[in-house]
């Protein structure tokens, strides 16, 4: 029951599950989502350069 809720998870968020599987040494469950692309934000925040030490 594990498997099939998290292969219903997966797959409603378009990815992929599988399995490799070798007689005698186990089974080796993997899955990959897709991950969109995040453009790198702004800062707000100045520079450590641009901060005057002196109050």
């Amino acid at each position: 029951m594990g498997l099939t809720i998290c292969r219903k998870i997966i797959e409603q968020h378009d990815g992929k599950i599988w399995v490799e599987s070798e007689l005698g040494k186990g089974s080796l469950f993997s899955f990959s989502l897709p991950v969109p692309h995040l453009q790198a934000r702004q800062s707000k925040h100045l520079p450590y350069e641009a901060i005057d030490p002196k109050p």
